[in-house]
């Protein structure tokens, strides 16, 4: 098992929209100050995001607030149809096992 820390999306959100209540500056003035679009700053105020982007980044240096993270579990388990398929395409031999360990190292390229 692996464990990950993701980004809460929704209580980062609201962390961004306390400060900019607290600092008392509008969406325009941190598009102009930060280098953001005004819409990609509504886009991350309302949650609508799900890893860390330069915007975000920028949005959060800007206002001086900590992204929320959590841990997550991550197993085979939660993911039944890759399980299965390991179970059909591997047949114990280390040969197979190189092969499928490098397609998967050469897909994580594409993402």
């Amino acid at each position: 098992m692996r464990f990950l820390n993701r980004i809460d999306n929704t209580k980062t959100a609201k962390r961004l929209r306390d400060a900019i209540t607290k600092q008392g500056v509008s969406q325009a003035d941190i598009a102009v100050n930060a280098g953001l679009n005004q819409s990609q700053i509504s886009r991350l105020l309302s949650g609508q995001f799900q890893r860390r982007t330069k915007g975000l980044n920028a949005l959060c240096i800007y206002l001086k607030v900590e992204p929320v993270t959590h841990t997550v579990a991550l197993s085979l388990s939660k993911y039944p149809d890759l399980s299965s398929c390991l179970s059909e395409v591997l047949d114990g031999s280390r040969q197979r096992e190189r092969a499928v360990v490098l397609l998967l190292r050469s897909a994580r390229k594409l993402g």
